[in-house]
């Protein structure tokens, strides 16, 4: 076999790789992750179940890998909101209304997620604690502690997966029903940072 010929069956496997995906993410929007169906995933990517096989090795590992690339992108976006602006207190706040943004965005999947975990058993916040966003959200609370703006005995770290707890339970919270309108969920979400804010402050 030619590297041409390989080349060509890497891009089908790719192409067909991200079908299987985009595939799963529809299935767990409409059914959950225990409702999906493989041959049904299968058939909309115009494929066999042997292929979810040979490329995922099975469900779990296909729901996992849906999930490890929606966590990335999540990651993405939060790292990208902590780019901007000039003060860190406010690049902070930026996380909890990244955070909802994203969620609001996509409820079923973002539901579907606060109950999933990899395929190798590493649960979500682990991912994150990894990801480009921890990186520069401990970037940004060093900055703030350098300032004076933050107490200087807080670690960094807990303070993001704090702040990504909290954030993530109100969110839930809201997709959920327990807001009678979105302008009380948005303030609910302002209070919560001015809290946490608030704890990590020096004023």
């Amino acid at each position: 076999m030619n590297d041409s010929h390989k080349a060509i069956q890497n891009q089908e496997r790719g192409e067909i790789r991200q079908t299987l995906l985009s595939a799963a993410r529809d299935a767990i929007r409409v059914d959950g992750i225990d409702g999906i169906n493989l041959r049904q995933i299968a058939a909309q990517s115009g494929t066999s179940t042997q292929a979810i096989y040979t490329l995922f090795g099975g469900k779990e590992s296909l729901v996992g890998t849906v999930f490890r690339y929606l966590v990335e992108n999540f990651a993405e976006a939060i790292a990208e909101a902590l780019a901007r602006g000039a003060d860190p207190a406010e690049r902070l706040r930026a996380v909890g209304r990244t955070h909802r943004r994203l969620a609001k965005s996509d409820p079923a999947l973002f539901l579907a997620l606060t109950r999933s975990q990899t395929s190798e058993g590493t649960p979500q916040l682990s991912l994150l604690r990894h990801s480009v966003a921890a990186t520069r959200f401990a970037d940004t609370v060093k900055e703030g502690q350098q300032l004076g703006l933050f107490r200087p005995d807080i670690d960094p770290i807990e303070t993001f997966e704090a702040m990504c707890s909290a954030g993530h339970g109100l969110v839930v919270f809201e997709l959920c029903g327990f807001f009678p309108s979105e302008a009380e969920a948005e303030a609910r979400l302002e209070s919560l940072m001015d809290m946490l804010l608030n704890g990590i402050s020096t004023r």
